[in-house]
């Protein structure tokens, strides 16, 4: 993660290479640099970095989350697929909620939120070293200074990402808040055997404080022992990451087609540390497009591999655990797995200090009996999908709000 050099890097889709269709052509380019797209929820600790290092919420401000439906602008609103009255910062990560990252991006003006998207090297060429390194894009100042375009691009809609750019992004959180420039080769050679060092063109980014990625980087933690993330656990290993699944979109409108992401690290207590990332294009697996269930896995099989060649070594005490826990792992359906964790976060008291966000923006809270939190019947597994209903997400329907 410090040094930013790529151990393995690979992209695979399906085509006949001894006859190449018109339809395959896109195969052939590498989606790491030149493949840009709404990432969704994995810009929420993106978001939530820019809060902490502006001091603008701590890991424990609390947020009123309206029971999972919050209604914002003209007819419009946002919704959570886990239903919460409150939550604080950290289970907000946690939880992968819409609602309470969008009012965290609501205490930061449009221009420190922009500001802080580029600081982690976004709208910007990620510096790895291919021939072609796509910059993606973010929205305009004009428009993020309005609280609807904020929130949606709080949680990864209205901007387009590449892969390179959010694992770039995502070393800060393991890198003491550096953002470290990916590179594949690490010198050239002439005939002589003399070594010529490469120096990137784009350098690495001073994307948050040290303390802000710390805390950060113990939140993506939590999300791996008890949020959306469980089934990238190794024992022994610091696991950490975040989910995202976001609906792509078609001529102006999400259809049901989906990118699912997984970016995060895996270290071990003798100093090894690597950034991971996974990006499943178009999952359409029946009831498999979740992260938790397409990309999560890929990222642990990613884990293991680098136990079994010793670039990770895990705590002896633990890795006996392993076996067990795959066979947890893989007979518990992911429901349970969820509403475990749900319970537990349910069942702490908001703080009587802790202020509602209704007064500073007029917002419709509903009605608190539209959920009973102590209800021990099992929640919709949708992690990290936008809304079904018309979301506020696309660039026609935003142009004609405000």
């Amino acid at each position: 993660s410090d040094t930013g050099k790529v151990l393995a890097l690979a992209s695979s889709e399906r085509y006949n290479p001894a006859h190449i269709k018109q339809k395959d052509i896109p195969a052939l380019n590498p989606k790491f640099s030149e493949y840009p797209h709404e990432a969704g929820s994995v810009i929420k600790p993106l978001t939530l970095a820019i809060a902490l290092d502006k001091k603008k919420v701590t890991p424990n401000t609390w947020f009123n989350t309206y029971n999972g439906e919050m209604e914002i602008g003209k007819n419009r609103k946002i919704t959570d697929d886990e239903k919460f009255e409150s939550l604080n910062v950290t289970d907000i990560i946690v939880h992968s909620s819409n609602i309470g990252i969008s009012q965290i991006s609501w205490r930061l003006t449009g221009k420190e939120f922009r500001e802080g998207l580029i600081k982690f090297g976004l709208a910007k060429p990620s510096g790895l070293d291919l021939s072609r390194d796509l910059p993606g894009s973010l929205k305009p100042l004009r428009l993020l200074n309005h609280k609807l375009h904020r929130a949606n691009s709080s949680y990864g809609y209205g901007m387009l990402a590449t892969f390179s750019q959010l694992f770039k992004a995502y070393s800060a959180f393991n890198n003491d808040g550096i953002a470290v420039t990916p590179r594949i080769v690490n010198y050239l050679s002439d005939k002589k055997g003399k070594q010529y060092t490469l120096n990137p063109k784009i350098g690495s980014l001073q994307a948050v404080s040290k303390k802000t990625a710390r805390q950060v980087h113990d939140m993506l933690v939590d999300v791996v022992q008890r949020g959306t993330g469980v089934k990238a656990q190794y024992p022994g290993l610091i696991i950490g990451g975040k989910t995202g699944t976001a609906h792509i979109a078609k001529k102006g409108r999400y259809v049901r087609e989906y990118h699912s992401s997984f970016y995060g690290f895996a270290n071990d207590k003798k100093g090894n540390k690597y950034t991971i990332g996974v990006l499943v294009v178009r999952a359409k697996a029946k009831g498999q497009y979740f992260a938790s269930l397409s990309a999560v896995p890929i990222f642990r099989n990613l884990v293991q591999i680098l136990v079994e060649q010793s670039y990770l070594k895990p705590n002896p005490k633990e890795a006996k655990k392993v076996e067990q826990n795959e066979m947890i792992y893989n007979d518990t359906p992911q429901a349970e797995i969820v509403e475990e964790s749900t319970e537990e976060v349910i069942k702490i008291d908001k703080p009587k200090e802790a202020q509602s966000v209704k007064s500073l923006f007029n917002l419709k809270e509903k009605p608190k009996n539209t959920i009973n939190p102590t209800s021990h019947s099992k929640p919709k597994v949708k992690i990290d999908v936008i809304q079904k209903s018309k979301p506020t997400t696309t660039h026609e329907d935003f142009e004609d709000l405000f």
